[in-house]
């Protein structure tokens, strides 16, 4: 189902891409058709990362991380240490693991965790990070300009990463 909603947004992107080159399209609307476009974009890209480290990751049950958390076992009484404005506790120190599905997984995390596993050299992870900060765009929150000039050059590297990133899933899908 992934491929096909890939397909369904690469259909999305072209119209947008046909209606941003037509004659006479104000440049207001032309970055906005650009924008528009370098979303959908983002956004495959993004789902090509996550299946990319899926593949990855399927042998050692989709886990990206280990991570060590105290868990809180007894609290000890503030005249014990004679301390009475800080709280002493007992704790045990727990391993646990971080899944793709995990909640808080973001992009820039699967995007850390390829470049950590040499699953993509540093010159696609900046291409990734690119990617993922022109896509943040979209949150309004965020930003501190005026969000336009999205150009068919700006879209064109933001389209970059969907290049590598083809060929090493088909890479996975071979075995």
């Amino acid at each position: 189902m992934f491929w096909k909603n890939v397909e369904i947004r690469i259909t999305a992107v072209a119209i947008l891409l046909r209606q941003a080159e037509k004659n006479g399209v104000s440049n207001l609307a032309k970055s906005a058709y650009y924008r528009s476009a370098t979303i959908l974009i983002g956004t495959i890209v993004e789902g090509m990362v996550y299946h990319l480290v899926k593949k990855y990751t399927e042998e050692k049950g989709h886990i990206i991380k280990k991570t060590k958390e105290l868990k809180k076992l007894h609290q000890i009484p503030n005249n014990v240490f004679q301390h009475e404005k800080d709280v002493f506790f007992i704790c045990k120190q727990i391993e646990s693991n971080v899944h793709i599905d995990d909640d808080g997984v973001s992009f820039a995390r699967l995007d850390d965790f390829l470049l950590k596993n040499k699953v993509i050299s540093k010159k696609e992870f900046e291409k990734l990070n690119y990617v993922r900060i022109e896509r943040n765009k979209l949150h309004l929150q965020g930003l501190s300009i005026k969000d336009t000039g999205y150009t068919k050059t700006k879209f064109k590297k933001i389209s970059e990463p969907m290049d590598f990133l083809t060929k090493k899933l088909s890479k996975y899908n071979e075995k």
